[in-house]
C-alpha cells in the first residue's frame, strides 16, 4: 500500500496523495554500482557517500607524485600503476653482545608503489645469516610516527631516515629511475651514501679467511 497522507472520500488516484516519504528529500538519484571519476568508470564500493567521494577525487586531481607542469587526466592509480620507486636502506638490529660487538647491521630494500603509496620493505637473503630475511614488512600504506597522515613520496630520500613499525631506516641509495622522478618533482636528490660496515660480517670474513 502507497504511503501518504490522503482524504478518505477522495479516490486513490495520482494527484490527491500528498507523499510523506518524499518530505525533505534532496537526492532522487537511483542506487548504482559505477560512478565515473577524473574520466574513469570505477566500481564503488558499498555504502559509498559520493559526494565525498567525488570532493575527495578532485582534491587528489593534483597529488604530489605529480611532476612540475604535469596535468594529471587520470587517476594515480592509473598513471601511475606498476611504477616503483626503490631506494636502498640499513637499519640497526640489536643483539646481544658478541666478541665486542652488539649490533648487526641489515641492509634493505625500500619499495614506494606511486600508484597508491603503499610500501614493502624486503631485505635479501645472505646465506648462512643466521637471521630470518625476506620480506620485513608486507605491501601496504603505513602512518607517520604519531600522526594520523600517512607516508608519501616526498618522506623518501637519500640521507633522510624513516621509521617504520618501530625500526628506523636509514636511506643510502636509490636506482635511476627513482632519482629522475624525484628530480622531476623538484626534489633535490643527493649523491649515494655509503652503507656502514658490518662488524658481525667483518668477523666472519677474518674466521673464514
Amino acid at each position: 500500500m502507497h504511503k501518504g497522507l490522503r482524504n478518505p472520500t477522495i479516490p486513490l488516484i495520482p494527484g490527491y496523495i500528498f507523499d510523506t516519504e518524499r518530505v525533505g528529500k534532496t537526492n532522487f538519484a537511483k542506487s548504482h554500482h559505477f560512478e565515473y571519476f577524473d574520466g574513469v568508470n570505477a566500481l564503488l564500493p558499498k555504502e559509498v557517500d559520493l559526494a565525498e567521494r567525488r570532493a575527495h577525487s578532485r582534491a587528489r586531481r593534483s597529488p604530489t607524485v605529480t611532476a612540475q607542469g604535469d596535468i594529471v587526466t587520470v587517476p594515480s592509480w592509473i598513471a601511475y600503476d606498476k611504477q616503483i620507486l626503490r631506494f636502498d636502506a640499513y637499519f640497526k638490529d640489536l643483539i646481544h653482545s658478541v666478541q665486542g660487538y652488539d649490533h648487526v647491521i641489515r641492509k634493505v630494500k625500500i619499495l614506494f608503489y606511486l600508484e597508491d603509496a603503499s610500501i614493502k620493505v624486503v631485505e635479501p637473503k645472505v646465506d648462512n645469516s643466521g637471521i630470518a630475511q625476506g620480506c620485513l614488512i608486507g605491501r601496504q600504506r603505513i602512518k607517520l610516527p604519531d600522526s594520523i597522515d600517512f607516508y608519501d613520496v616526498t618522506d623518501f630520500n637519500i640521507g633522510e631516515s624513516v621509521v617504520l613499525y618501530g625500526r628506523t631506516f636509514h636511506i643510502v641509495d636509490c636506482d635511476t629511475f627513482t632519482r629522475n622522478f624525484l628530480r622531476r618533482l623538484g626534489i633535490r636528490v643527493a649523491e649515494p651514501l655509503s652503507m656502514p660496515s658490518d662488524p658481525y660480517l667483518e668477523i666472519r670474513n677474518e674466521v673464514g679467511s
